[in-house]
C-alpha cells in the first residue's frame, strides 16, 4: 500500500497532468498570449508581454487513486524596466497532507532585435510525510526531502500579428528520487498564435512524456469600463472553458476543466492586480 501511495504520488507530481492541473480556460490555455506575471508557469518567453502586475491562484483537486486530494496554489509577481521584465514566481502543491512540493521561480525576459528571450532559474523542493505507516519505509532511509534546481528557456517573435515561440521547462532534468533516480520530465513546446481584434488563437504541440496538440482561445468584450473574457482550451485529453473580467487594474479569472482520463472535474480560481 505505502509503495502505491508513493507511485500514485509520482504520477501525480511530475507527469503533466499536476502541473497543469489549472483549468486551461484561463491564461493555461497559453503558452505564448500572457500580458501579466503568469507566463513564468509556462514559457519565460512570454515574460516580454507582461505589465507591472500580482496574480494569486487556488485550484483545488481529486484523484481516484485512493481518494488523493489536491490542493493548488501559486503567486507570481512581475516588474517591467524599460525593455527588461523581471519575474518571481511561487507554487505549491500539497496532495492530501501526504506529499508537499513547493517551486521557487526567478525568471527574466528581454526583447533584442525584435525577438523576445526569457530564462527562469528554480528551485524545487519536494517532502513526504513521515507517519506510522512511512517512517520506517527503506525509500526513506536516507531522507524524505529533496531540493533541486531547474531552469526554463524560451524563444518567440511576433510578426503582423502572427506569433511564434519555442521553449523547453525543465530542461536540464533534475533527479528528485530520494533512493533511485527520478528525473523531472523535460516539457518542450512549440507554439503558433494569431491576433484577430478581440480574439486571440492559439495552437501547438507540447511534449513530455507523450506528445499533445493543444489549443486555446479567448474573446474579449469591453462594456461601460468592465472588460469581460471568455476562454476554452485543452486538447484529446481534456477540456476546459473559463470567464473573467477586468475592472480598471483589478482582474478575475475563473475556470474548470474536465480531464478525460480522470473523469473529475476540476476547478481554478485566480485574481490579479495589475499596477
Amino acid at each position: 500500500m505505502i509503495i502505491f501511495l508513493i507511485f500514485a504520488i509520482y504520477l501525480l507530481s511530475y507527469q503533466e497532468f499536476l502541473y497543469e492541473a489549472k483549468g486551461d480556460g484561463t491564461s493555461g490555455s497559453f503558452r505564448i498570449f500572457h500580458s501579466d506575471s503568469r507566463g513564468i508557469f509556462y514559457n519565460p518567453a512570454s515574460l516580454i508581454y507582461a505589465k507591472d502586475a500580482i496574480f494569486i491562484n487556488y485550484s483545488p483537486g481529486y484523484f481516484e487513486i485512493n481518494e488523493l486530494g489536491i490542493d493548488f496554489s501559486s503567486l507570481s509577481f512581475s516588474k517591467k524596466l524599460s525593455k527588461n521584465t523581471f519575474t518571481i514566481g511561487y507554487k505549491n502543491l500539497d496532495v492530501s497532507d501526504i506529499y508537499l512540493q513547493r517551486s521557487l521561480i526567478i525568471g527574466y525576459a528581454r526583447e533584442i532585435f525584435g525577438i523576445g528571450f526569457g530564462i527562469s532559474l528554480k528551485n524545487i523542493v519536494k517532502k513526504y510525510t513521515l507517519d506510522l505507516r512511512t517512517k520506517n519505509d527503506p525509500v526513506f532511509e536516507k531522507s524524505n526531502e529533496r531540493s533541486v534546481f531547474s531552469f526554463d528557456i524560451g524563444i518567440l517573435k511576433e510578426y503582423k500579428r502572427v506569433v511564434v515561440s519555442a521553449f523547453i521547462l525543465d530542461a536540464n532534468r533534475p533527479d528528485v528520487g530520494l533512493k533511485k533516480t527520478e528525473k523531472i520530465l523535460q516539457k518542450s513546446g512549440v507554439f503558433f498564435g494569431r491576433r484577430f481584434g478581440n480574439l486571440l488563437v492559439e495552437i501547438g504541440v507540447l511534449k513530455s512524456e507523450n506528445i499533445r496538440f493543444k489549443f486555446g482561445a479567448e474573446m474579449s468584450r469591453e462594456l461601460e469600463g468592465l472588460k469581460f473574457y471568455l476562454r476554452t482550451g485543452g486538447d484529446i485529453s481534456r477540456i476546459s472553458f473559463g470567464f473573467g473580467f477586468e475592472f480598471k487594474k483589478a482582474i478575475f479569472d475563473f475556470a474548470f476543466q474536465y480531464p478525460f482520463e480522470f473523469g473529475k472535474i476540476l476547478y481554478e480560481i485566480e485574481a490579479g492586480v495589475r499596477f
